[in-house]
Formats: C-alpha cells, sequence, structure tokens
C-alpha cells in the first residue's frame, strides 16, 4: 500500500492514475449531485453490508476511586456513587424524583453533512462541538445499574424496578433516530419501544416540517411527509451551503418547570432547562443547573451574536470561497487568514440579541447562587446576557437592570390562539411572536 501511495505523485503514474481513477469518479459524483438521498441511502447499505459496525461496550466501572489509567495517568471511569451523582444531576433539579414511566429515553444530539466544515456548529455545545450519543448511551447503561437506583434512594429519587432506560441519538440535521443497547432492552419492554417509536416518528416529521419554513428551496405548500425528505436529501448534499440552521435564532432560555411552557409556541428560539424550585429548599439544584445552562447558552447566543452584528470582522463570510487548512480551520481562497466564528449562511436569519434567562426561582436566591460562582457573577453583572426571575408560587416576573430587581409592570396582553404549531406558522418564513396552541381554537 505504501508503495501504490507514493508512485500515484510519480510524474508519469500520477498521471495515468488520476486520468483513469478521476475518470471513474465522475459516476458517483453525478449521482450524489442529482439524487443526494437515494445515493446516500445506497452508501450507507453497502456500509452495512461489507463494513458492518463492531459491538461495542461501555467499559466505565472504576472499583478504586484512586485507580488512575497506566498509560495517561488519568482516572478510568467511575464508581458506583460518582454513577449516582451524574444521573442524579439530571433527575434532581428537574423534580424527576418518582413516578417515572416504564421506558424513559435519553436522546443526545448531533448533526450530520457533507462537505461542511462547520459541521461542529451544529452540534452538542456542552459535549465541544461533538455528538451527545456516547453521554446518553453512557447515562442510560448506569441508570440501569441497581446498585446505581440504591445509591439514588439515599438521595431522594426513587426509580422503580419495572423502568428501563434507553439511551439514543438524534441527528438534528437529518432527523435518523437511533437506540444504543437494543440487545439490553427487555422483552417486556418491547411494546412500550414500539409506542416509543410511533410518538418520535410523528415528532420527527413536524419538527422537520417546521424546520422547512426556513428554507426556500423547500416552499411553503410541502407536506410534513415531504419535508422530512427534504432535511434528509439536505444533508446527504455536498453542494448544500445551509443543511441546517442549528441554534440560529436563539434568543430565550426558560429554565423552570415544563408545565409553565406547555402549549406555547416559541418559534424554535427558546433553549428549555427543566428545574423545579419547589423541591429545591437549599439551592443545590439551581446552582447545578445555571452552572451548566448559563456558560453553554450565553456562549452558544454570543457566537451567533458576534457572527450576525458583523459577519466579515467576527464571523467568516461566505462559505463559497472557503478552503479548509491544515485540518485547523478555513481560509478564503488559498490567502488569508484563519476565519473566525459563523459564516453568513449560518447566520443570516439570526436576530442578534443578548440572550434573556428567565428562571424560575425568586431573586435572593438566584442572586445566592450567582454571587456564589465567580463565572456566573462575571456573565451576569458584566451584562453578557439580561435575566428575570418568575416566582414559583404566583409567578409575577422580575427583570435585573442596572444590579436590581424590578416587578415587571403593565397589563398583560392575551396570546394569540392557534389550533396548532403548524396553522401558526405555515405560509411564513419570517419571525413569528408567541402563540398559545389549544386544539380546540377554530
Amino acid at each position: 500500500m505504501r508503495n501504490g501511495f507514493i508512485s500515484s505523485r510519480t510524474l508519469v503514474r500520477g498521471w495515468i492514475s488520476t486520468a483513469c481513477l478521476g475518470f471513474l469518479s465522475l459516476f458517483p459524483l453525478a449521482l450524489r449531485v442529482l439524487t443526494p438521498l437515494a445515493f446516500g441511502r445506497f452508501i450507507k447499505w453497502l456500509n452495512r453490508a461489507f463494513l458492518p459496525e463492531p459491538k461495542t461496550e461501555f467499559a466505565f466501572m472504576r472499583d478504586d476511586a484512586a485507580s488512575r489509567d497506566a498509560t495517561s495517568g488519568l482516572m478510568s471511569g467511575f464508581t458506583t456513587q460518582e454513577q449516582a451523582q451524574c444521573v442524579h444531576s439530571v433527575l434532581g433539579p428537574a423534580g424527576l424524583h418518582k413516578g417515572h414511566a416504564r421506558l424513559v429515553v435519553i436522546l443526545g444530539h448531533g448533526s450530520t453533512s457533507l462537505n461542511n466544515p462547520y459541521e461542529s456548529a451544529y452540534c452538542c455545545q456542552a459535549c465541544g462541538g461533538r455528538t451527545g450519543a456516547p453521554n446518553a448511551r453512557l447515562f442510560a447503561l448506569i441508570a440501569n445499574r441497581p446498585a446505581v437506583r440504591e445509591a439514588l434512594r439515599a438521595k431522594g429519587v426513587v426509580i422503580s424496578e419495572d423502568t428501563w432506560f434507553l439511551g439514543g441519538y438524534h441527528d438534528t440535521c437529518n432527523e435518523d433516530i437511533h437506540f444504543f443497547d437494543m440487545d439490553l432492552l427487555p422483552e417486556t419492554h418491547h411494546g412500550d419501544l414500539a409506542r416509543v417509536h410511533q410518538s418520535l416518528d410523528k415528532a420527527r416529521t413536524l419538527n422537520a416540517h417546521e424546520r422547512s419554513r426556513r428554507f426556500a428551496a423547500a416552499g411553503h405548500d410541502i407536506t410534513p411527509e415531504s419535508s422530512l425528505r427534504h432535511v434528509q436529501e439536505r444533508a446527504e448534499h455536498i453542494g448544500e451551503p445551509r443543511p441546517e440552521y442549528g441554534h440560529c435564532t436563539n434568543a430565550v432560555t426558560f429554565i423552570g418547570r415544563r408545565e409553565i411552557t406547555k402549549g406555547l409556541f416559541m418559534d424554535r428560539r427558546a433553549f428549555l432547562a427543566s428545574y423545579d424550585a419547589t423541591k429545591d429548599p437549599t439551592n443545590e439544584a439551581l446552582a447545578q443547573v445555571l452552572g451548566a445552562a448559563i456558560p453553554v447558552c450565553y456562549s452558544i447566543n454570543l457566537d451567533y451574536y458576534f457572527s450576525a452584528v458583523d459577519n466579515d470582522v467576527y464571523g467568516s463570510g461566505t462559505k463559497l470561497p472557503h478552503n479548509i487548512n491544515g485540518l485547523v480551520g478555513v481560509m478564503n481562497g488559498y490567502q488569508s487568514d484563519l476565519r473566525t466564528g459563523l459564516p453568513v449562511q449560518a447566520v443570516e436569519i439570526h436576530e442578534p440579541v443578548r440572550m434573556l434567562f428567565v428562571i424560575e426561582t425568586t431573586p435572593d436566591r438566584l442572586m445566592s447562587v450567582i454571587k456564589a460562582d465567580s463565572e456566573l457573577n462575571e456573565i451576569v453583572c458584566n451584562q453578557w446576557i439580561r435575566i428575570a426571575t418568575m416566582d414559583p408560587d404566583d409567578g409575577h416576573v422580575e427583570v435585573y437592570r442596572d444590579g436590581v430587581f424590578e416587578k415587571l409592570e403593565g397589563s398583560e396582553e392575551p396570546l394569540p390562539v392557534a389550533s396548532s404549531s403548524l396553522a401558526w406558522y405555515r405560509g411564513k418564513m419570517e419571525h413569528l411572536a408567541l402563540a398559545r396552541i389549544d386544539p380546540r381554537a377554530a
């Protein structure tokens, strides 16, 4: 193989191999351009047939808290108590202490597209621009361990014996959903999984339709089923400059109980973090949620903000002349500085505003957590974000301005009501106002 690789770089053999193999590559290139989805599915079929994915297992156990990997010197795996703390850090702040469903699906997210050096910008920011699939898989595995559940009982989280956690991955570009460790799923839960599949298939189809309203190529009259095919084609097209918009249009982060935002159409502009203040008397859970949500969401927001306000300076301009340089970054053509930020195709519909955090708690409780964390204190006091609180008891809102909280005054305007999200956004490409979705509405 080494001799063949070197000979392809000689004058004569290089010319011959380029002429012959280059001509042969014309046919798959034409198929990929003309029928991207069909060709992509064909390549995936070939990979499954001739390069089957190997079965893997997570090595996540560590018996001795002091044991270190002999090669790297780093801790390898997690103790049972560490595993229990990981599960509790997700279920505890969300108020999911008991009464879990028989089948709990944990989905990590990421994005796949072709010929796209900015693919990591559409993946999980909390995972450093990678996918959250390994996290979801590991979370499900450790949450199913009896020893972990026993340790969780001491923390006030009771998981019944017939509850099973299933890890998976949601590709936000083509709307594919994959599950991991299906061979471990008990037969008693296969019926639950079938119902989950039905719900997720409906959800990803409707999600693709809502996303497609932003794509001019999709058209206003596209059906939900056709929109799913449309986003799948975008992910497989080598010439698509905007396979998806990712976190574009982000404006708000709501941290609180999910029933507060239930039935609201938020135009894909809000990050929703679950937190139940009524089950957090010590503010310990609030500190955990804010310590994760604020740095991640505000960094996403500023990435889009600066790339949108001055794309030539803080962004990277248009994708069209970009070349990948040494697998380090992109540059314009063959001579320029490395470009920073996001391309114009990723922010062209973004409205640059500082992220507004609405937290379901009281001002005193919120500021006690903010002041105790130097990073959060710097973000809030230097006004990189805007914050407001929503009282868990009566729901009144207080806005943080110039170092003090001011109660939001004024008459409340009733939100417009629509029978469905589709009825509210159909035929519209611009930013939309909040609306309340009520299937009983005419």
